[in-house]
């Protein structure tokens, strides 16, 4: 009896475990949506930044997809946006997701 209770209990506490580990990991996302997010933000800032006009985005945007290759999530494409922020020279801008800061840029 005393066999069959911990045997139920671990796998309750294996399965609560894996549960929770579920809900804490950060989704991965194919190379073409982490792709595509990072396309949607840079054709943004091309026509909606503040600074669009103090860059040549013939040389920029390959770059920025540079940084990004082999991005799998959100936050792999990182490095390109902070890269994006500060060819920009942009310090006020900032990237978030899950309310969680991915990138900004303050200063030299």
């Amino acid at each position: 009896m005393k066999i069959k209770l911990t045997v139920i209990l671990s796998a309750l506490v294996l399965i609560s475990c894996s549960r929770k580990l579920a809900e804490v990991s950060t989704p991965k996302l194919n190379i073409n949506e982490a792709q595509a997010t990072l396309e949607e933000i840079v054709k943004y800032n091309m026509t909606k930044s503040l600074y669009r006009n103090k860059v040549n985005w013939d040389t920029l945007t390959p770059q920025i997809y540079r940084l990004a290759t082999g991005a799998k999530s959100i936050e792999d494409i990182a490095p390109a946006l902070k890269f994006l922020l500060k060819s920009l020279g942009d310090e006020h801008g900032q990237v978030y997701y899950n309310n969680q800061m991915l990138a900004n840029y303050y200063g030299p």
